[in-house]
């Protein structure tokens, strides 16, 4: 594997001047308008939370496991049983590099340990030169850099398989945003959402591999207030940033995201009609490896598809953003063929030449390529039954779970691929490049992903941790006040796939609370275990077991299901209503009933009313709104595990 990485990196620049003098395409009566590096020009074709207004947020790594991950010829796949245990690890030394989002490295930088999620201490800092060597007091955990004034935007997860290889860790300097969301007529927008992301060509600057990284799911979401105003804490400085805004009726406004701190920040939202993207006609012909016309290929964009002619020409509307969008062609027998960052190169398009439709691309079809191999424990012996997924498709669309992605089109979107007899498998339709894999057993809840392997690979070799499941998991769950709490459901569960607009849930074995409030689950994963509680003497949640057990054994806390209910009073006919904790955090209010169950920060009232609604039991003041979002009036609320408390508001 060093040798390939040694010789890419002498080919690349090669191959970036071929590509750099492909772009450059003369069209008659003016410069080019649209170019792809790789497509050649054609003759022309007719002619898709947070409930506050305030967020301190740190973006939190995606919890990702690594794996030891070759692709060895037959002969010796047998031979790579891996007997040491992870309990076994020495304390090893553990090197890398701090970089901003420009790639420039980072001096006197903290490396932090975190253990399950939770900053343990620091093992040293980087030196002049951004690097770091620091001993590892744990076999397996997190680093993350730290550095006053700057966020932690990437860090890394370490563990026996991955020592030798250089770490990276990425910061950027962080700034307070703040402002208001209005309408077109310059009236404040309540419960808007507001959101703060980096657009992925944030990373375009960092030329080291980033593989043995990981990165957040989800980007800064706050929520505006009755005043319209938000404010998020600690963004980003990246001209790669974008502060947007939208509501449920469909208005909403994006802009590049301010690089100072500011509070004065105004986002102005358009009307839903005015927020559809300027629409584009894209053109252009579907090859194959030899240049050869294909028909009756599809060719598709986000929302958009169509197939190609006799000749391999085809014309689809398409749009100016997303940034990442791609465009796409596939049909059975090839590979697919996929432009990356279309949506970037049609918005730039829009912005140079606005009158000139882009020029035609080409898409050519490769051959198609899988990657074949074996799941096995530590002990070498199979593995059946694991659902293999792409940990890192090239998505189309990821505003659908699952995803859709250039690896599975619409015709190919059945059931995954699963490991089958001595843990053998074969996952298709793959691009040329590396992919990781995620295998996942749907019952037993064992969740593995696999260092990067190429595409093509016909015998890769996959190996479990010897200790991914726990034999036993004991535990307590308690009230706030500590206090046992019997009869609570405890189900193991864990999240297969996720994005920034949902995921998908795999649950496993369930017990029940005894009167002490412990409880015991057997034969449940290591790794990635959440455990789902419910009760009719508490507020549904989630708790997310960390991988090495506190001393003093698991303790869950969970809060007791109180009950509000809104009557009219003698003061004014409220709205809706919110129900607020002693520090003056908006609370969820949970409409429970036998066959259904919603939340919300703010619940609306039927002509002052409500039936009894779940709160926490930290609550303190009920706040009450009108329907323009101007508060009526607050009123203290004490209360009481399992009872109705009723709330009004008197003039």
């Amino acid at each position: 594997m060093t040798g390939t990485g040694s010789a890419r990196s002498v080919l690349w620049p090669l191959v970036v001047l071929i590509l750099a003098a492909v772009v450059w395409i003369w069209v008659p009566g003016t410069e080019k308008p649209f170019s792809e590096s790789s497509t050649e020009v054609l003759e022309p074709v007719g002619s898709g939370s947070q409930s506050s207004s305030e967020a301190v947020m740190e973006p939190l790594p995606e919890d990702r496991e690594e794996a030891v991950e070759t692709e060895v010829p037959p002969s010796a796949a047998e031979d790579r049983v891996e007997t040491d245990r992870v309990e076994s690890v020495p304390t090893s030394e553990l090197r890398g590099m701090v970089l901003d989002l420009e790639g420039r490295p980072r001096a006197g930088v903290d490396i932090v340990l975190r253990v399950g999620g939770a900053p343990v201490r620091s093992l040293g800092r980087s030196d002049g030169g951004g690097r770091f060597a620091v001993a590892l007091p744990f076999p397996e955990g997190e680093l993350i850099a730290v550095e006053e004034g700057w966020v932690a935007l990437r860090g890394t997860r370490f563990g026996p398989t991955n020592l030798e290889l250089e770490h990276v860790l990425v910061l950027a300097p962080s700034l307070a945003l703040a402002g208001q969301v209005v309408d077109s007529e310059r009236q404040p927008v309540a419960k808007a959402a507001v959101r703060f992301a980096l657009d992925p060509a944030a990373w375009t600057h960092l030329t080291v591999p980033l593989d043995k990284t990981f990165t957040p799911h989800s980007p800064w979401r706050v929520e505006t207030d009755a005043e319209g105003r938000f404010r998020i804490a600690r963004a980003v400085v990246s001209p790669a940033a974008r502060l947007s805004a939208f509501t449920d009726d469909g208005r909403r406004a994006s802009l590049t995201a301010p690089q100072v701190d500011t509070t004065d920040v105004e986002i102005v939202l358009s009307a839903a009609d005015d927020s559809e993207p300027t629409p584009l006609r894209v053109t252009g012909r579907v090859v194959d490896g030899e240049g050869q016309p294909v028909a009756d290929a599809e060719v598709r964009l986000p929302g958009s598809s169509t197939r190609t002619d006799p000749q391999g020409r085809f014309e689809l509307a398409g749009e100016t953003a997303p940034d990442h969008l791609v465009l796409c062609a596939w049909k059975r027998g090839y590979g697919p063929a996929v432009l990356e960052s279309f949506g970037q190169r049609l918005r730039e398009h829009v912005e140079q030449w606005p009158d000139l439709p882009p020029n035609p691309v080409e898409l050519r079809l490769g051959e198609i390529l899988a990657i074949e191999g074996r799941l096995v424990s530590g002990d070498g012996r199979g593995q059946e039954g694991f659902r293999v997924m792409l940990l890192d498709p090239t998505i189309l669309d990821d505003f659908s779970i699952p995803f859709r992605t250039v690896e599975t089109p619409g015709w190919n979107r059945g059931d995954p691929a699963t490991t089958g007899e001595g843990g053998r498998f074969r996952i298709e339709g793959l691009l040329d490049r590396p992919y990781q894999l995620r295998f996942l057993h749907p019952t037993r809840l064992i969740r593995h992903d696999s260092d990067p392997i190429e595409a093509g690979s016909k015998n890769a070799i996959v190996r479990l941790p010897i200790d991914a499941v726990r034999d036993r998991l004991e535990g307590r769950v308690v009230s706030r006040t500590g206090v046992p709490v019997p009869r609570v459901s405890v189900a193991a569960a864990m999240i297969s796939m996720a994005s920034e607009t949902g995921h998908t849930w795999e649950s496993g074995s369930e017990t029940v609370t005894n009167e002490g409030g412990r409880f015991v689950l057997g034969d449940v994963p290591r790794r990635h275990l959440l455990l789902e509680l419910a009760g009719e003497a508490i507020l549904p949640t989630k708790f997310e077991v960390p991988e090495v057990l506190p001393g003093a054994g698991l303790e869950v806390v969970v809060s007791l299901r109180c009950f509000v209910q809104v009557e009219p009073g003698t003061g004014p006919i409220p709205y809706a209503f919110e129900v607020h904790d002693a520090a003056g955090e908006t609370l969820i209010i949970h409409d429970i009933r036998r066959r259904s169950r919603s939340s919300t920060s703010r619940k609306v009232l039927d002509e002052g009313r409500s039936r009894a609604l779940a709160v926490d039991d930290t609550a303190a003041t009920v706040i009450f709104y009108d329907r323009s979002g101007r508060v009526l009036g607050s009123v203290p609320w004490s209360p009481v595990p399992g009872e109705v408390v009723p709330a009004t508001i008197d003039g």
